[in-house]
């Protein structure tokens, strides 16, 4: 299949596109990168792509048009057919309407709140607390500190968590996120 670049013009009238976010090493849509849909400025969804996954999107990814629509519906149809299973490039959905975007119902936003509150609830949650808490006894770092608080991944010490994150290229939350869980015994806090 070939994507034929539309004139700038038609671009602007059209006002869904579907684009496709791809690296040199990446020639075929249909199989490689990341195929989304946006109503908004290029530039502006690459960056929020780079900001929330940069670890599946970097600073050599470019960013294409390769087809403009006048609906929501019309694009994500074709979105549906360029993504229709998950796990195809680097799209971990499938295509179409879905994914984060979606409005949750009430039912739904009531059952995350009550998980949430569960786990604060928890024994574990109480124990994790009271580590963080004698962890930071005497610490006198200004603004999130755990974020700057000295950590082990996999054997290897680490300054901060942010620096961790930098180096081992995942984001600072998965890290404190893997510190409080048992399941992730290579990753504490100094």
């Amino acid at each position: 299949m070939t994507f034929v670049d539309k004139p700038d013009i038609i671009n602007r009238v059209m006002k869904y596109k579907v684009y496709w976010i791809y690296n040199d090493s990446e020639k075929d849509p249909c199989n490689e990168g990341y195929i989304g849909i946006t109503h908004r400025p290029l530039s502006q969804r690459l960056k929020e792509h780079r900001k929330r996954n940069s670890y599946r999107f970097h600073s050599n990814d470019k960013i294409k048009v390769l087809e403009s629509f006048t609906t929501s519906e019309e694009a994500s149809a074709r979105e549906a057919e360029l993504r229709p299973e998950k796990y195809i490039g680097r799209n971990y959905a499938i295509g179409g309407i879905g994914g984060s975007g979606v409005d949750k119902t009430d039912d739904h936003k009531e059952k995350i709140g009550s998980g949430k509150q569960s786990w604060w609830d928890s024994p574990e949650s109480d124990v994790w607390r009271k580590e963080l808490s004698n962890t930071m006894k005497g610490n006198n770092i200004q603004g999130p500190a755990h974020n700057k608080m000295a950590c082990v991944i996999d054997g290897q010490e680490y300054d901060s968590v942010r620096g961790a994150a930098e180096i081992v290229g995942i984001p600072h939350n998965t890290i404190r996120y893997r510190i409080r869980k048992e399941s992730f015994p290579s990753y504490h806090y100094k």
